[in-house]
Parts: structure tokens; C-alpha cells; sequence
């Protein structure tokens, strides 16, 4: 396993471990960006990847999109552009809706789905 997806599965760990605000993106992106420094990982917060793409969160070379709603269908698409840029090398989606599990490679990249609702239950 790569460095890359060893800190991609710590963070996934963090955000399911966490209760994490879903009222609305811009407060789970808070929520999450903090828990993520708090545990030492250096974070930055609406990242420009090309002219039309600006994820929401980056952990290095780890893209990290937020989403509380929107079909599947878009976010798998918004996440697919992600996998293609050069700097990315493993994408996570933090997410409060249901994605398909079975997703696991987008472009040759790593998928991570991290739930915002576990740390709930």
C-alpha cells in the first residue's frame, strides 16, 4: 500500500469516527477540514485543480469532495474529472447519501467513500 492510500484510509477512519454536521456542505467541509488538523494532517480548503474544477478539500495529493445531496450521477461525474488531473492521486468522497460501494477505481485512481453518518450511530 501506498503512503497516498495509507493516509487516504487514516482519513476516511477520522471522518467516520467523527459527528460530523451535514445540516449543509459548507459546514461538514469546517467540520472536517478541523478534525483533520487537529489530527495532524495538513489540509487545504477549496483547491483550484483546473480552470473548471475546485475540490473541496486536499490532504497533499489527496482530493477530498464533500457532498450532503445531488444525484450520484453528477458527483460521480464531478469525482471522475477529479481522478484525471496529474496531482491527484487518490480521491475521497465524504458523503451523506448512499454511493455504490462497488466503485472503487475512477481513471486508475483510488475511490475512498468515507459516510457522514456513521459517527452518528
Amino acid at each position: 500500500m501506498t503512503q497516498d492510500a495509507f493516509l487516504a484510509r487514516r482519513i476516511v477512519r477520522l471522518i467516520e469516527g467523527a459527528k460530523i454536521n451535514v445540516t449543509t456542505e459548507a459546514a461538514s467541509h469546517q467540520a472536517i477540514a478541523r478534525i483533520l488538523r487537529d489530527s495532524g494532517i495538513d489540509v487545504s480548503c477549496e483547491v483550484r485543480l483546473s480552470a473548471k474544477d475546485r475540490v473541496d478539500l486536499m490532504a497533499g495529493t489527496i482530493a477530498i469532495e464533500v457532498k450532503t445531496g445531488h444525484r450520484r450521477r453528477d458527483i460521480l461525474r464531478q469525482i471522475q474529472r477529479y481522478a484525471k488531473i496529474d496531482g491527484v492521486s487518490e480521491v475521497i468522497l465524504a458523503t451523506a447519501i448512499a454511493f455504490p460501494k462497488s466503485i472503487t477505481d475512477l481513471s486508475g485512481k483510488r475511490l475512498h467513500i468515507a459516510s457522514l453518518s456513521r459517527g452518528w450511530l
